[in-house]
């Protein structure tokens, strides 16, 4: 065998040995690591990819919310009719444009008053607390007539029309008296209430 031969059967066997060493050592330690290390940066590249479009949902939703909100606030705000929500105890907790110009007083003026103080009559405020109750009570919508004091002492006749807007939800504990959880219940309801000029009708005729 000459130089050449055994050049030749050592560039096989050296060829044979790297195959071998591949066959029962496919992946080095490195490169494991290196594979890993790209299969988690790829996935984090992926996760914030999908946080980006969460997000954007998220902003549009938002977006969505805000304009239904201002479309609701410019309705409720311009209606052509007087909108007062009341709590259980009768007073003021918001009132729209109209409603404020109909008893001639500062929309932040109103806030927190008892609406009987606009009530023209001790008949008007007895008809009042009882269309309140009824409406506490949960008996569907109720309306009546009463006169209002308007601005400057003139007097309005209004048709109010009410329902029951929100209740809260009283503990359920057992120790909680019956009694108890009905007060908490009926402190946090509140009524929805329309408000009509209806002064017309009681107009004389000529």
């Amino acid at each position: 065998m000459n130089d050449q031969d055994n050049q030749i059967s050592a560039a096989a066997l050296r060829r044979h040995a790297e195959e071998r060493l591949a066959a029962g050592n496919p992946e080095s330690p490195a490169s494991r690591s290196e594979r890993d290390t790209r299969r988690l940066f790829h996935e984090l590249e992926v996760h914030q990819v999908e946080l980006e479009m969460q997000n954007e949902e998220l902003r549009q939703a938002q977006s969505e919310l805000e304009s239904s909100r201002d479309k609701f606030a410019e309705l409720y705000d311009f209606a052509p009719v007087g909108y007062f929500t009341f709590d259980a105890q009768g007073r003021i907790s918001a009132a729209n444009l109209i409603g404020a110009q109909l008893l001639g007083v500062e929309r932040s003026q109103l806030l927190n008053r008892p609406f009987t103080a606009f009530i023209a009559d001790s008949a008007g405020r007895e008809t009042f607390s009882r269309h309140c109750l009824a409406v506490l009570q949960g008996q569907g919508v109720q309306r009546c007539e009463i006169r209002l004091k308007g601005k400057e002492g003139s007097e309005i006749h209004g048709q109010l029309q009410s329902v029951l807007a929100e209740t809260g939800t009283a503990p359920s504990s057992p120790r909680s008296s019956t009694a108890r959880r009905a007060s908490n219940w009926a402190t946090s309801c509140r009524e929805r209430t329309t408000i009509w000029n209806v002064s017309w009708r009681r107009a004389p005729r000529s």
